[in-house]
């Protein structure tokens, strides 16, 4: 087992890309030395599975409640009801998946940010950090999340792949960035991009089954390719691995208030 400790700040083992071989997998990521997967919710018809898995898996499962954007309803307000009621039925650590998409929005964009809003004051009102999902719609979330911030939001730009002015504007409103498997592509700019962001202010993630690291892209991902993002990690910040892991570690934790 690796002597280092993990923690994936946002995944969906619960999808049924996992359902023939989880037991396994879980097995995998707990011998690749992760002490906890955060999972995140997406909609009505996740929360049973998600709920089911972390049942399942106590020990090292944690869960967040939340709508992932491309489900907003026009009528959204029974959706917000979905997540105070179930905040009051379980003990979830966090509100996520949230945030804005408009990669592929059937949804009118007014109606996304409205939805974030909601959202946004749950978790304010509840001390509860938040996940954030930004694709295609970046200078609207960040100002949603301006427009919000009264010093009692937290959390995580999940999956983050914005630019240097971007990622400044998410350390000034008090997030962290989640870095995924996306750091580890040939392509990708992200890389020169944290260059200028502090470690303190990273997790990892792997939003698992999707955006596996080098050199499995394109394949399931899961929790325990952990250490590959690390390992791209250490190279840009010019340190250890095991430096990158306590610290990321130590930023999850703290972040969403684990022990």
């Amino acid at each position: 087992m690796s002597k280092s400790r993990y923690i994936d700040t946002h995944c969906h083992l619960f999808e049924r890309e996992f359902e023939s071989d989880i037991d396994d997998v879980v097995k995998k990521i707990e011998s690749a030395g992760v002490e906890y997967v955060l999972v995140a919710n997406t909609g009505y018809d996740s929360l049973i599975p998600l709920l089911n898995f972390e049942k399942k898996y106590p020990h090292i499962c944690r869960s967040l409640i939340g709508i992932h954007p491309d489900n907003v309803d026009k009528d959204y307000k029974s959706q917000i009801k979905f997540i105070e009621d179930n905040l009051v039925n379980h003990n979830f650590i966090g509100i996520g998946e949230i945030g804005l998409d408009y990669y592929e929005a059937t949804q009118d964009h007014e109606i996304q940010q409205k939805f974030l809003i909601e959202e946004l004051l749950i978790a304010r009102e509840s001390h509860l950090p938040v996940s954030v999902h930004i694709r295609d719609a970046f200078d609207d979330a960040l100002a949603v999340l301006e427009k919000c911030q009264n010093g009692n939001l937290s959390g995580v730009i999940h999956c983050f792949s914005g630019n240097a002015e971007q990622a400044r504007r998410c350390l000034d409103l008090g997030f962290s960035l989640g870095v995924g498997g996306i750091v580890t592509f040939k392509k990708s700019t992200l890389p020169e991009v944290l260059k200028s962001v502090p470690l303190e202010k990273i997790v990892i993630e792997t939003d698992s089954p999707c955006l596996a690291p080098v050199p499995f892209r394109g394949k399931r991902n899961d929790s325990s390719f952990l250490p590959l993002i690390v390992d791209k990690l250490a190279e840009i910040y010019e340190c250890s691995h095991e430096e990158v892991a306590d610290v990321t570690t130590w930023n999850a934790k703290n972040i969403f208030k684990l022990k």
